[in-house]
Order: C-alpha cells, then structure tokens, then sequence
C-alpha cells in the first residue's frame, strides 16, 4: 500500500494548496490571453457583421476602462475599411457621447485612435 502524505512527512495539503493556486494562475492566464485577444477578435468579428457596428463602436467606453487595452487601435482597421457604416455608428451615438468618444477615443476624421493602451 502507498504511503500517504502524512506518512512521508508532508502533512495534508490544505484547500488552496499550492496546486490550486497553480492552476489558478494558469486559468488567469488564460483569461488574461482571452481579454488581450478581445479587441482583435471583436475588429474581425464587426468587418464579418457590418451590421453590429453600432454595438462595436459603443463597447469603446467599456473597453478602455482596462488601460492595456488596445480597443481603439483596432478601430482603426475597421474605420478604415469600413468607413461609412463606421461614421453611421458613430452618428447615432447620443450627442453627449459622440462629443466624448470623439475627444477621448478617437479621431473619426483621421481614423486615428486617442485612446492608447498603456505599456506593459
């Protein structure tokens, strides 16, 4: 029979051993990957599905609140390529948040993002 844990002189591991924070920091990892990832994907994703573009253009004020995000770079590609139904989207913004977008976020003009993520 093998010897237990407590026989080979290591005691029980208690509940957020270091195995679970192990993997805790895997999983944080991973949802980190993800977050980083998530402009990008949501910049393919709205150039698939024109159609979204209104949704895409607001998440900006969401997005920028983590500073390492690079939202606004990424609507650069998309206000590029896709510049009237971007100007749409914009355009249908409340006046209020169009004004804060548009000084804060980005430039609609030149298609140049203000908002710029943080180094790491």
């Amino acid at each position: 029979m093998p010897a237990t844990t407590s026989e080979k002189g290591l005691g029980a591991l208690p509940f957020g051993s270091m195995h679970s924070k192990a993997a805790a920091r895997r999983a944080s990892g991973s949802l980190g990957g993800l977050q980083a990832r998530l402009p990008h994907s949501l910049a393919k994703a709205v150039a698939l599905f024109p159609e979204k573009m209104y949704d895409f253009v607001s998440y900006a004020y969401d997005s920028i609140q983590d500073p390492h995000s690079d939202y606004a770079v990424q609507m650069q590609t998309v206000c590029r390529h896709h510049h009237e139904r971007f100007m749409t989207a914009v355009n249908q913004m409340p006046e209020k948040d169009r004004n804060w977008f548009a000084a804060k976020i980005f430039d609609t003009a030149r298609c140049r993002a203000i908002a710029l993520p943080e180094a790491d």
